[in-house]
C-alpha cells in the first residue's frame, strides 16, 4: 500500500459544449477499484510512462469548460512528466475533439435526439492504455459482468498497487512485468481466471517486449489491428473492441449479439446478422456511427432502460 499526497495540479481546458460528468465517467462501465465517482469528483489511478502509479482527482474547471486535475504522488512530478500526463489525459477524455458537427448533423435524428439532450457535451473517453484495455476485454470474454468484476478485482489485488489518497483506496492497474512474474497455475488458483491465464501471459509478454514502444495513435486502424491480432489470445473481435476504445475512430462500429438486439429494437428492424446492423448504422450516421452508438448505449444505461439481458424498453 502506498500513501500519496497532492503534489501537482493541472488545468485542462476544452471547448464548449462539454459535459464533465459524462466525459470522465460512463453509465455503462462496471464498477472497479480503478476509479470512484464521489459527488462532483472522479477519483482514479493511472500509470505514468515511467510505470509509476499516481492518483488523480478530477473536477470541473470553475470558469471555463475543462477538467481540473489534482495529482497525488510520492513526490512532485517534473515538467516532462506533467506534459506527458496532460497529453494522455487530453486524449483519454477527448478534450481536443469536437462534437459540434455531430450535433449539427444528427441533433434532430429521431433515434439520437433524446440521447443527445440527456448527455449533451459528452466526449468519448478511455483512461486505460492499450495493454489495460486488452486485459479488461479478456476478463469480459464468455462470462457475466459479476464474474468479470471478480476476476479483475483478484488481478488488481495480486498484481496491482493499492494507493491511498484524499480518503480514497484504489488500485493502480497491474503492469506487463508484474503479470510475467506469475505463471498459469498461479493466475488460475489465485485470480480464478481459468483459460484466460495463458492469454494474459501472452498479452503481457507482447507489451513487455516492444508493444509499449508502439504509438498506435499514429497508425491507421487496419495496421494497428493487424499488429494486435499477432498476439496469441487477441482475436479479431478483441482487437476491434480495444482499438475502438483507444483510437476513438467513430467510423468503426463494433456490434456483438447483445448490441444487435438493442439496435434491432431501437431502429425497429429485425437484423439477421451483425453485418446488417453495422451497415444500417453507417448508412444512418456515416462517419459518426461509432459516436452515435456510444450516445444511444450510454443513455439507455443512464435512464435505467437496459440490463445485462438486453433492452428493457425503448428510449
Amino acid at each position: 500500500m502506498q500513501k500519496l499526497k497532492k503534489c501537482n495540479t493541472l488545468a485542462l481546458e476544452t471547448n464548449e459544449p462539454f459535459n464533465f460528468k459524462f466525459s470522465v465517467w460512463k453509465p455503462s462501465h462496471f464498477p472497479t477499484r480503478l476509479e470512484s465517482l464521489a459527488g462532483d469528483s472522479l477519483y482514479r489511478t493511472i500509470r505514468l510512462g515511467s510505470g509509476d502509479a499516481v492518483g488523480l482527482k478530477l473536477t470541473a474547471l470553475e470558469k471555463k469548460p475543462g477538467i481540473k486535475v489534482d495529482v497525488y504522488s510520492k513526490k512532485p512530478l517534473d515538467n516532462c512528466q506533467l506534459a506527458d500526463l496532460e497529453k494522455r489525459l487530453r486524449w483519454s477524455y477527448g478534450l481536443d475533439e469536437s462534437v459540434v458537427e455531430f450535433y449539427e448533423k444528427y441533433g434532430c435524428d429521431t433515434v439520437l435526439k433524446n440521447s443527445i439532450e440527456k448527455l449533451y457535451g459528452m466526449r468519448n473517453s478511455c483512461a486505460e492504455n492499450l495493454f489495460e484495455i486488452l486485459c479488461i476485454a479478456l476478463v469480459l470474454q464468455n462470462t457475466n459482468v459479476k464474474r468479470s468484476q471478480t476476476m479483475l478485482e483478484n488481478l488488481l489485488k495480486n498484481f496491482g498497487e493499492e494507493l491511498h489518497f484524499d480518503g480514497q483506496a484504489l488500485y493502480a492497474f497491474f503492469t506487463p512485468a508484474s503479470i510475467l512474474k506469475s505463471d498459469e497455475a498461479q493466475l488460475k488458483a489465485e485470480c480464478r481466471v481459468g483459460y484466460r491465464a495463458k492469454y494474459l501471459l501472452s498479452i503481457a509478454g507482447a507489451f513487455n517486449n516492444g508493444f509499449n514502444n508502439v504509438d498506435f495513435t499514429k497508425l491507421n486502424y487496419d495496421d494497428a489491428k493487424n499488429q494486435l491480432i499477432e498476439i496469441k489470445g487477441v482475436g479479431d473481435y478483441s482487437a476491434s473492441i480495444a482499438l475502438s476504445s483507444y483510437l476513438k475512430d467513430y467510423s468503426h462500429v463494433i456490434i456483438d449479439s447483445w448490441s444487435q438486439k438493442i439496435f434491432s429494437k431501437v431502429l425497429n428492424k429485425n437484423f439477421k446478422s451483425r453485418d446488417n446492423v453495422v451497415n444500417a448504422l453507417k448508412k444512418r450516421w456515416d462517419k459518426y456511427a461509432g459516436l452515435a452508438v456510444l450516445y444511444v448505449i450510454e443513455n439507455l444505461y443512464f435512464t435505467g432502460k437496459v440490463n445485462q439481458r438486453g433492452l428493457v424498453e425503448q428510449s
